[in-house]
């Protein structure tokens, strides 16, 4: 399982440290569960979080992005994004990628 993801730089996320920014209201971390469910406004970076899991689906970073930079930690360790290819991660993920392709 999944339990948080650091941005350097992915889309729409740049220098998104997990432990800063996502916390509850008593200030304490919260991490990815067994299931989540992700809803924001258009463009709050929904599908770019989407497609960070679908790099661990596939094992190969998404085409036109530049720079990318993410760290992922789990179960299963950590993996940055120049190791996709290498991780053992089973994730499934149904966004608009996969509906187009």
């Amino acid at each position: 399982m999944i339990t948080h993801i650091d941005f350097n730089k992915f889309g729409s996320f740049e220098n998104f440290i997990w432990k800063n920014k996502v916390r509850d209201k008593g200030n304490n971390i919260q991490n990815f569960e067994k299931l989540n469910i992700i809803y924001g406004r258009n463009y709050s970076g929904k599908t770019t979080l989407s497609r960070v899991f679908r790099t661990l689906e596939e094992k190969k970073l998404p085409p036109n992005f530049e720079n990318i930079n993410f760290d992922i930690v789990g179960e299963n360790g950590s993996i940055s994004s120049q190791d996709v290819s290498k991780n053992s991660y089973d994730i499934r993920v149904y966004n608009q990628d996969f509906v187009k392709e």
